[in-house]
């Protein structure tokens, strides 16, 4: 058996991208054994994404061999060099080509919509049915500057005020349930996302699962901030470059 190594020592989200990635290869080269190294502190909230394929391994980065393929997007610079680097699909349609030509393997990727999160694992547990979900988690790779807790507490009220249901993914100065307190896994929140009509909030490791192949036309909004990078990946996808245009958004729409 073929082993191929991949590691990516930076945020959950971009480990979240390569594992959808390996789980098509490992289906697809069967007789290959994967093995992605990332951060272990990363590892728990990994292995829910890849625990049913038997050829995929995750190990601590600090054991990665030398030969192993380095998988972050911005290797060698080529996130920011890239032509398409502010349209996510259009990025990573690319970039999922070049890994794997490095690898010797044939990208599983034509179309944006296969970018979307497909792991049974999503599916594992179902919750409370929401109005919104609010992924008001800080984000880790400095692309929303002007992130402030403070301005998203103020929106969560403002919905509850017109009487939606609201779950949030960090604390807020509200009663909204938060995912966090509950310790609910990125994987949860996909699942809790299947059963809410609203996704609101910043581009950030939470966020990801939330793009799957069973919510795909059931949320009937996901509103993305910032605009920076536009994740086009899904039906009824809308970005703002901050806070207060999300708001504007909302009220053009008869939601606020």
């Amino acid at each position: 058996m073929t082993t191929l190594y991949t590691h990516c020592d930076y945020n959950l989200g971009d480990n979240l991208a390569h594992l959808h990635y390996l789980r098509k290869q490992a289906v697809r080269y069967a007789d290959h054994h994967f093995v992605h190294a990332a951060k272990y502190a990363h590892l728990p909230q990994m292995i829910e994404v890849i625990c049913d394929i038997p050829n995929i391994s995750l190990i601590d980065i600090t054991y990665k061999p030398e030969h192993s393929q380095d998988a972050w997007k911005n290797r060698d610079n080529y996130f920011y060099s890239h032509a398409g680097w502010q349209d996510y699909a259009v990025f990573y349609l690319d970039f999922f080509r070049y890994l794997s030509d490095k690898l010797g393997l044939i990208s599983p990727f034509e179309k944006a919509e296969d970018l979307l999160f497909d792991y049974p694992a999503i599916l594992k547990t179902r919750y409370a049915e929401y109005d919104f979900l609010v992924i008001n988690s800080a984000p880790m790779s400095g692309h929303f500057p002007e992130f402030n807790p403070a301005d998203f507490d103020t929106l969560i009220a403002a919905l509850l005020d017109r009487g939606y249901s609201v779950a949030t993914t960090a604390p807020s100065h509200t009663n909204a349930p938060c995912t966090m307190n509950s310790q609910l896994s990125v994987t949860a929140i996909g699942g809790l996302s299947l059963s809410c009509k609203y996704i609101v909030g910043v581009s950030t490791g939470p966020s990801w699962p939330t793009f799957n192949i069973w919510n795909k036309d059931s949320v009937l909004l996901r509103l993305l901030l910032p605009a920076q990078e536009q994740v086009l990946i899904a039906p009824n996808t809308v970005h703002a470059k901050t806070l207060p245009e999300a708001v504007e958004i909302l009220k053009n729409r008869g939601l606020l």
